[in-house]
């Protein structure tokens, strides 16, 4: 089968293997589906996740990043505002002037800017599931059609942009009749930084956005909001950064995070300034502003 024939080329153990862009009958091909029931194309590309066994190393168990991100935490909580370090800075200024977006579709005035990652935060890539319909995360077609009646949407992974395409193609999310991806960036426009906490880790300045010579036009700071299930990948813009619940499938059975964030994102569409919301709250924010619009409301019906 084909597992077999890509361990024997790769030294990648079947069970190691994650295999991107087979299909049988218009469906992911199976563990067990044989090289003649691909029919592949000639120079047909495949995608493969998986490390060879002699480069597996075995090290001691580490604190796992992820479950730290999932304590809330406040602004300050990049101790030496990481945001206003020089050295940081020059590294985004040439973020800037290096970084080309990836261009999908025209930019619309006047619309905010949602930004979101992939990797659990629309997409379950940790799964041994390979049906990339269930790795996405629940609601993501509808969250995505009632977001852009409001705002352009842009991926940012940090992941490299070969990988993002085959996502994006897996999950379907290029061709539809009801919203459009506006632009992607990957790993190269992300710069490296330093936490006591973290150590050395890399993060998502949007900066690169906002002073870009194209975006730049469309695109603000005070009209930016940015989805990751890791906090630290906008250091560099904290006050942009909603950190959405990590997304994997074993969470399915209580999982409606895209439903309150699709009305979340309504509800403050018209404010000015996004950035004067204290988006760790955003729950509390949507229930304010929804007793808000019911009072406008009363108000308004009284006086007429």
């Amino acid at each position: 089968c084909i597992r077999k024939e890509v361990k024997i080329k790769t030294n990648v153990l079947e069970k190691n293997q994650k295999l991107m862009g087979l299909r049988v009958k218009g469906k992911p091909a199976p563990d067990d589906a044989l090289l003649i029931d691909l029919k592949l194309k000639k120079k047909q590309k495949v995608m493969l996740m998986g490390t060879a066994e002699e480069e597996i190393v075995v090290e001691p168990p580490k604190i796992d990043v992820e479950i730290i991100d999932d304590f809330k935490e406040g602004i300050d909580f990049f101790e030496v505002d990481l945001e206003k370090n020089p050295i940081y800075l020059e590294k985004v200024k040439r973020r800037i002037f290096e970084t080309e977006p990836k261009m999908l579709n025209d930019p619309r005035e006047g619309k905010p800017l949602l930004v979101l990652d992939i990797d659990y935060t629309i997409y379950d890539c940790g799964t041994t599931v390979e049906v990339p319909e269930e790795q996405m995360r629940p609601n993501l077609h509808e969250f995505l059609a009632e977001s852009y009646k409001h705002y352009d949407i842009a991926i940012w992974s940090a992941t490299s942009m070969k990988w993002i395409d085959l996502k994006l193609k897996e999950m379907n999310l290029l061709k539809q009749p009801d919203y459009k991806i506006t632009f992607c960036l990957d790993s190269s426009a992300m710069i490296t930084a330093n936490s006591e906490r973290y150590g050395v880790f890399v993060c998502k300045p949007l900066a690169v956005v906002w002073e870009n010579e194209k975006l730049g036009k469309f695109y603000t700071k005070e009209k930016t909001i940015m989805f990751d299930d890791l906090k630290r990948n906008f250091c560099m813009n904290p006050t942009n950064g909603l950190k959405i619940k990590p997304w994997k499938i074993k969470y399915l059975e209580n999982e409606d995070e895209l439903r309150g964030l699709a009305k979340y994102l309504r509800a403050i569409k018209d404010i000015d300034d996004f950035n004067t919301l204290d988006h760790d709250d955003w729950k509390k924010n949507l229930s304010s502003l929804r007793k808000e619009e019911k009072k406008r409301k009363r108000d308004k019906e009284g006086n007429e």
